[in-house]
């Protein structure tokens, strides 16, 4: 673990995510299950970049605790709105996990 880098808070874990997220993060403790919540709010999909995000948290979060990372993926009526002729040309996996299609 890195030295001199002082009190871990979730404004510092927040402030170094949002340097990875292209929206906004949550970061919540659960002290009783020695657990912190990365949560990406407005963002579809795994995140690109979450890899070497994780990477640099794993660096300065204590060890006895447990990062969890949330994304969200698009649900079907978030779909079904549209028309098999406007989503016909992408896979499931795009409709749920891109921004945009």
């Amino acid at each position: 673990k890195l030295r001199g880098i002082g009190s871990v808070t979730p404004a510092l874990l927040r402030q170094i995510a949002l340097s990875y997220a292209r929206g906004d993060i949550e970061v919540t403790e659960i002290p009783s299950k020695y657990k912190v919540l990365i949560t990406f709010v407005n963002q579809i999909g795994r995140p690109e970049g979450v890899d070497s995000l994780k990477e640099a948290l794993a660096e300065i979060i204590p060890a006895h605790l447990l990062l969890e990372y949330i994304w969200r993926y698009r649900i079907w009526d978030e779909v079904k709105p549209h028309t098999w002729q406007a989503v016909g040309a992408h896979t499931w996996g795009d409709l749920m996990e891109r921004e945009s299609w």
